[in-house]
């Protein structure tokens, strides 16, 4: 009994830490990591000048959070 809990502890945690910001997720590698992490199953906020690509592509996916942020201000 005690190793099902401590199975369902690490399970628990596992879904805490299943969150990530991506600067830099319009275009390139930062779309990748993004496209990436949202197929594994993580919770994202995608920060990048433009949001288009994510509003037509992943309209109602609730792990997304498209953000419009430009990290030189």
């Amino acid at each position: 009994m005690a190793k099902y809990q401590f199975g369902k502890r690490i399970f628990a945690q596992q879904l805490i830490l299943m969150k990530a910001i991506v600067t830099g997720a319009s275009k390139g590698l930062g779309r990748t990591i993004t496209e990436f992490l949202l197929k594994e199953g993580y919770s994202v906020i995608a920060c990048s000048r433009s949001v288009d690509y994510w509003e037509s592509n992943y309209p109602n996916n609730k792990k997304l959070i498209p953000l419009v942020c430009d990290l030189l201000d």
